[in-house]
């Protein structure tokens, strides 16, 4: 059964899968997107300024969305999701390149009722390393979720 408000505890932590960004996913974004910029589409220009092309970071995000939803504290509650609230002080800290492996790490780090009785809203802490642990991004997401 999946999980609700009340069986989510402050403190909770989960480690997702891991997924490694391919190049294909780079181009595969940029075209679904638009967002062509030459860091992400072009060798010869993201090589000289990060070594390589990089993933945009809204792909990043949107793959630690996935990752949450496949092993992460929204993976058990998935069919009592009410709304994703959105994101406070996410930062990129470093680039995600071509051919890393990403994962997240999630804390239940607050926890709310709202006026309404039949849902709450979680915080959970979203810390993203890559195969190195080097730090990728960090951000708080609010998620709406049902009650008992």
């Amino acid at each position: 059964m999946a999980k609700v408000f009340e069986d989510i505890k402050l403190g909770d932590k989960y480690v997702t899968p891991a997924r490694t960004i391919e190049l294909a996913d780079i181009i595969n974004f940029a075209g679904l997107t638009g967002d062509w910029n030459p860091l992400h589409t072009n060798k010869e220009h993201a090589e000289k300024i990060f070594g390589g092309r990089i993933a945009h970071g809204l792909l990043t995000l949107s793959v630690i969305s996935g990752l949450s939803a496949r092993g992460g504290i929204l993976s058990d509650t998935e069919e009592n999701i009410i709304a994703f609230l959105g994101i406070k002080e996410l930062k990129f800290l470093n680039p995600v390149m071509s051919g890393d492996t990403i994962y997240l790490e999630e804390e239940v780090i607050n926890k709310k009722e709202t006026k309404k009785a039949d849902r709450g809203i979680i915080s959970i802490s979203w810390l993203v390393k890559n195969q190195k642990d080097d730090k990728i991004m960090v951000g708080e997401a609010n998620i709406m979720i049902k009650r008992k």
